[in-house]
């Protein structure tokens, strides 16, 4: 993503207004980050405890529904980053329309792969 920025090239991501703390929540330098990693490289949504005690640390005391979103965002972003590790997956920014093409096309070349490499 932020190869991308720094390419100045739109990420097809809506514009958000309300909620932008969360997000600094995540994205600030004595933040939380998007995601928990592990010594191998292995991406991990946030633990409830890592939220509570980034919340505790800074000051914030988050509403519960404020605590959830920030675990559910943590979980998306990993969700993204896999799906766009797949040979055959899409992008986390491609637009529903794009993405469902790619997904279909991709869908249509595996299934004739299977075809031709099905015993005569």
């Amino acid at each position: 993503m932020e190869d991308l920025r720094a390419a100045r090239r739109p990420l097809g991501l809506p514009e958000i207004e309300a909620g932008k703390y969360l997000i600094a929540c995540l994205t600030a330098e004595d933040g939380l980050g998007w995601c928990a990693t592990d010594p191998m490289g292995g991406l991990a949504p946030h633990s409830w405890a890592e939220i509570e005690a980034y919340s505790r640390g800074a000051g914030l005391d988050l509403e519960p529904w404020e605590a959830r979103q920030l675990r559910a965002m943590s979980a998306a972003y990993v969700e993204g980053r896999i799906e766009g590790r797949k040979k055959n997956g899409v992008a986390p920014t491609f637009s529903g329309g794009e993405a469902a093409r790619k997904r279909e096309l991709a869908q249509a070349i595996r299934a004739q792969m299977r075809l031709a490499q099905a015993p005569a």
